[in-house]
């Protein structure tokens, strides 16, 4: 059973974490970045990846948003959070980006899933760069599923 103690520390962060509206943002990178607390860091990134996928921000704004996420992490699990927002931006830059990360064993699957997820979004304001996304993705996915998804996209 934890000490009520141990609780009081953790859940200030938790409560941020779970936070609705972009207000936290910045309050929740500096505990990413300057907390020595590994379970803090974990929750307070978490929050604003979470963050970023619902904010109204403008699309450059919410990939700047990605980008330092990206920066605020160390492991691929969280990662694989941030491609999971970059998935939501409709724009060539996230698809560029998307795409970068594919040569990364460990975020190929998700890098490629976030391609085809902007890829889908932008088709039809710029079809070429999506074919050349997707030329990209499918030869690069290593999951036979998500390389059948970027041929057909």
């Amino acid at each position: 059973m934890k000490t009520p103690a141990r609780r009081s520390r953790t859940w200030p962060v938790r409560a941020l974490s779970n936070w609705t509206s972009a207000e936290a943002m910045d309050e929740l990178a500096a505990i990413a970045k300057d907390s020595t607390n590994r379970k803090h860091k974990l929750l307070a990134l978490r929050g604003y990846v979470r963050l970023v996928g619902l904010s109204d921000a403008r699309p450059d704004q919410k990939l700047a948003m990605c980008d330092k996420a990206m920066k605020l992490t160390d492991r691929d699990d969280e990662r694989k959070l941030v491609l999971g927002a970059l998935g939501g931006i409709a724009t060539r830059q996230a698809l560029d980006r998307a795409v970068s990360y594919l040569d990364q064993p460990g975020l190929n699957n998700e890098a490629a899933s976030a391609a085809i997820a902007v890829a889908w979004r932008l088709l039809r304001a710029d079809p070429a760069s999506v074919a050349r996304a997707m030329t990209k993705v499918a030869a690069a996915a290593k999951n036979p599923g998500v390389k059948k998804r970027a041929e057909i996209s």
